[in-house]
Order: C-alpha cells, then structure tokens, then sequence
C-alpha cells in the first residue's frame, strides 16, 4: 500500500501523492479547501490526510455543502470521519454579523499531552469573518474543547513550555467587540 506523503490542493481538488511521489488517489469537495496536510494522527505507522474547508467572501449569499467541514481520510482516500463545525452550536448569534455558517481558515496538528496521540486545533470563524473559535479535536474525532474569541484569530501555534514541560497554544488575534455587553 503506497502510503501518502504530499499533498495538493487546488481549490475544491485535493491530490494526494504517495513518497515515491505517484498520485496515489484524488477527490473533490463541496467548498474551498484552505488547507490539507498528512499526519498519523494515532501514532499507528498509517498516516491520515486532514483537510479543512472553508469559503471564499464571493459566496457569502451562497455557502458551498461541505463549508466549515473537517474532513479525515486515510491512507487510501476514504473519508475515516469529519466534523462540520457549521452544525455546532454557534456563538452568540446575535452578537455582530454572525451567520451560523462557519469557515475553517487553518488547523494545527500537534501531539499537546505527551501521548503520542495527536491532537488538531482548529481554527474557524463565521462565514462573515467573525466571531472566530479554536476547537480542540481528538485523533478520534471527539471535541475536546472550545475557544469562543469575539473577533478574529489569525494564527495559533503550539510552544513547548520548558519550565512546565508543557506545550502551550499561543493565538494571534483582533477583538471586534471592545464596545459590546455580554451577559
């Protein structure tokens, strides 16, 4: 079995190529795939290929079916499982122009317990730019944990904390709502 070991996406198209650099198998998506990268998410020597799914603004009126879906495929190219983050309750959908509709604009995947498990953080917001959210997923598929930020995250990065002997998440973002109330 050729195992994957790059990726290309071209916007709704996803190629995966084995290590000896032979496309091993290839898929379409309903949306714009914003990001796609191999890891062994279960540390089990079959890596899975993570994607991300997201939108571009010219179809905010017009969301694609697999918008704001993570979706897991292994080795072979069927999917193992996928969380569409746009049927999770939302945030505040009162608050700014939130849509209900959610994009994934990035994820990081890093083993963050020592477990040799590895964990994917994702990073999403409304279809609208905000409010955005870090979501903790398990190599399962289970959430684990959520972020609700009132404005927009631009980037997260897992740090080792040498002190701790922790890996710490450091986020990069911008507060909408300095002005608004929230009960």
């Amino acid at each position: 079995i050729p195992l994957p070991g790059r990726v290309e996406i071209d916007g709704k198209h996803l190629s995966v190529y084995g290590q000896n650099g032979k496309k091993i198998w290839e898929t379409n998506v309903l949306g714009i795939i914003t990001k796609a990268q191999i890891s062994d998410l279960n540390n089990d020597q079959m890596p899975e290929v993570i994607v991300g799914i997201g939108e571009s603004d010219e179809r905010v009126n017009n969301p694609r079916a697999d918008c704001g879906k993570l979706i897991i495929f292994d080795s072979m190219g069927k999917i193992e499982w996928d969380i569409n983050f746009s049927d999770l309750p939302s945030y505040a959908i009162n608050v700014g122009a939130s849509t209900g509709t959610v994009v994934i604009n990035n994820f990081l995947v890093a083993d963050l317990f020592g477990d040799a498990q590895k964990e994917i953080v994702v990073l999403s917001h409304d279809l609208m730019w905000y409010p955005s959210k870090l979501t903790l997923v398990l190599a399962d598929g289970t959430i684990s944990a959520e972020y609700w930020h009132p404005g927009f995250i631009y980037d997260v990065k897992a740090v080792q904390d040498k002190n701790n002997h922790q890996t710490l998440l450091v986020a990069r973002a911008v507060n909408n709502d300095l002005a608004t109330t929230y009960n």
